[in-house]
């Protein structure tokens, strides 16, 4: 938006303004492409919570938040198309045959306003079916939107106990904005981040010099960022960063 604004300025009376617009858009696509801003920031969201180490006692249930596949273009080319969250699927199945006395939940999140009415947790019932769980004994919410959707929809659906155990299991970017919706809307989960997309901070490169992933992280960084903003000040979390239960 900033550079068609600037280039528009060229030809009015602005120029001296476009000049130093320009400037500024330049100036910050170089330190995207050589600083690594938006890994470091995406890094804090996924560090925020960790997984529980060993084994888990006295799991009750299991949730796995949808976006794991595509329902429009898996319909549009008759077979599934998976996004860049199909660790939460293999998670959740490897969680279930290792706890099976665990209730099991997926909690759709289409959010598609073009195609409202595709369902991505009925596509992916044959998968689930191939990977060894019986979908007879999975839970499916079918009607969420978005996170906020995910948590209450899914707790009017289970009205679970204060005392009941739940494992969460979703990317560890979104983890603090799941976990902050799922407190509000009365859960306390047990955290379980899978699907991460960067290194540990140690690893972290000080220069890469690849423009087109600093904006990946980037754009990763601002949109989960201002997600987080918006929950909060809508009341939809229980904090602005929401961390671990002390």
């Amino acid at each position: 938006m900033a550079l068609i604004v600037g280039v528009v300025l060229l030809w009015t009376r602005f120029k001296k303004t476009s000049r130093w617009l320009l400037t500024i858009i330049c100036v910050s696509a170089i330190i995207i492409s050589v600083a690594p801003i938006g890994q470091i920031v995406v890094a804090a969201f996924e560090n925020r919570f960790q997984k529980p180490p060993g084994e888990i006692d006295n799991i009750d249930g299991i949730i796995v938040l949808g976006g794991i596949i595509s329902p429009a273009l898996s319909q549009s080319r008759g077979e599934l198309s998976f996004g860049s969250a199909s660790e939460r699927l293999f998670s959740f199945v490897d969680l279930a045959k290792k706890y099976p006395e665990a209730k099991l939940v997926f909690t759709d999140n289409s959010g598609d306003p073009f195609n409202p009415n595709l369902s991505e947790a009925h596509i992916i019932r044959p998968l689930l079916t191939q990977m060894g769980l019986n979908i007879e004994n999975i839970i499916f919410e079918e009607k969420s939107r978005n996170t906020v959707e995910n948590a209450t929809f899914t707790f009017d659906m289970l009205k679970p106990k204060d005392n009941e155990r739940w494992l969460l299991v979703t990317s560890a970017f979104h983890m603090p904005r799941a976990v902050g919706c799922f407190r509000k809307a009365g859960w306390k989960p047990v955290p379980y981040p899978v699907d991460y997309g960067t290194m540990a901070d140690a690893d972290i490169p000080l220069l890469q010099a690849n423009f087109t992933l600093g904006l990946g992280y980037l754009n990763s960084a601002v949109h989960e960022a201002l997600g987080l903003l918006v929950y909060f000040l809508t009341n939809k979390t229980d904090a602005l960063f929401p961390a671990p239960l002390k």
